[in-house]
């Protein structure tokens, strides 16, 4: 489907990029979940959500050990499954770097 839509998703990802740099989560989340972005609903858990869930679950035992900094795609940052939410749930303080 991507691949067959090349122009519309380098729309999408003009997009994206746009609400990523305004640090709009709620617009990113809403690209990304609309099936425009070409992530339909029902792959979201197995792309994103999933993994973010095996991420933060294992930052406790590596923060403990060395001081953490952790990147990942915008794509993970959004959302109540997103890994801001996921930190911040866990207690967490968690800021955007202000560039």
């Amino acid at each position: 489907k991507s691949i067959d839509s090349l122009p519309e998703q380098k729309k999408i990802l003009a997009t994206m990029l746009a609400t990523y740099r305004k640090q709009d989560l709620s617009a990113l989340e809403s690209v990304m979940s609309s099936g425009e972005g070409g992530l339909e609903t029902k792959y979201l858990d197995l792309l994103l959500y999933s993994r973010n869930r095996n991420w933060v679950a294992k930052f406790d035992s590596i923060a403990q050990k060395a001081p953490l900094l952790v990147a990942v795609g915008a794509g993970h940052l959004p959302g109540s499954n997103g890994v801001l939410a996921l930190l911040r749930a866990k207690g967490y303080t968690v800021e955007p770097i202000q560039n």
